[in-house]
């Protein structure tokens, strides 16, 4: 259940190994008779960052009457939960003139496509 990175791979070991886990993983793998020792960690405190943001902008898309505002409301919720499910390796457009291109074609990250009119 628990897993390890070993020589670029994603191992499942037997036996005694130390590593770096989220506390779940370990509550899971106790549950399936994992012996754990629990040498150092991270405590972090639970917090609702946008919490004000939600309540706010969700009382004006319940609320409201004016249909502007109530759209507005909704489109900047959907917004910020669509903003964590993003990819973040996003790519790169630029519009170059052709002499420019050499500069681009051998650096990282590459070039994956060439679009020419």
């Amino acid at each position: 259940m628990l897993t390890l990175k070993f020589d670029d791979k994603l191992i499942s070991p037997l036996g005694t190994w130390e590593g770096w886990y989220y506390s779940e993983e370990l509550y899971a793998a106790m549950n399936h008779g994992y012996n754990i020792e629990v040498t150092e960690g991270y405590c972090f405190e639970k917090t609702k960052p946008f919490d004000k943001f939600v309540n706010k902008f969700y009382k004006i898309k319940k609320n409201s009457k004016d249909l502007v505002k109530k759209n507005i409301a909704k489109l900047l919720l959907n917004s910020l939960y669509g903003r964590f499910g993003m990819n973040s390796e996003m790519s790169t457009f630029k519009i170059l003139k052709i002499e420019e291109l050499d500069k681009y074609l051998n650096k990282e990250p590459k070039v994956e496509d060439i679009f020419q009119k």
